[in-house]
């Protein structure tokens, strides 16, 4: 229902005079509507609260080119090898990247013989990646 939803708004508003008066303006033009919080309120489980690398936000913001790219050394010598190394030992393992546009959900979990054999030819490069994001 709500698909069906926001295909109809994206109707409506595709020749909406608001969106005309707002490309005229040079503004982005409204094509859609985003529903938060809806449903039934879940527990919150502390085990799957998400550890969040905060040493990144603050260089991003203020344009800090080099200490963000010092957080992203300090990430990689500190909590990004202590999971690599978790999933070096076959244990499971996630990482979640996000971005401005989406976010992407890595899970290492135990593979069969087979998938580790073909894992090597299925690489993606990193730059691949983060370009999405």
């Amino acid at each position: 229902l709500v698909r069906r939803l926001q295909s109809e708004v994206q109707l409506v508003l595709h020749t909406h005079p608001i969106n005309e008066e707002r490309e005229d303006r040079g503004e982005l033009v409204v094509n859609s509507f985003w529903l938060s919080g809806c449903g039934r309120a879940q527990t919150a489980d502390p085990a799957a609260t998400p550890e969040v690398a905060a040493s990144l936000r603050a260089p991003l913001f203020a344009a800090d080119w080099a200490a963000w790219a010092e957080a992203w050394r300090a990430l990689d010598v500190g909590r990004m090898a202590d999971l690599l190394a978790s999933a070096q030992r076959n244990e499971p393992a996630l990482l979640t990247l996000c971005g401005e546009r989406t976010a992407a959900r890595f899970e290492r979990r135990p593979q069969p013989l087979w998938q580790r054999l073909v894992a090597p030819w299925r690489r993606v490069e990193p730059h691949a990646l983060l370009e999405h994001l």
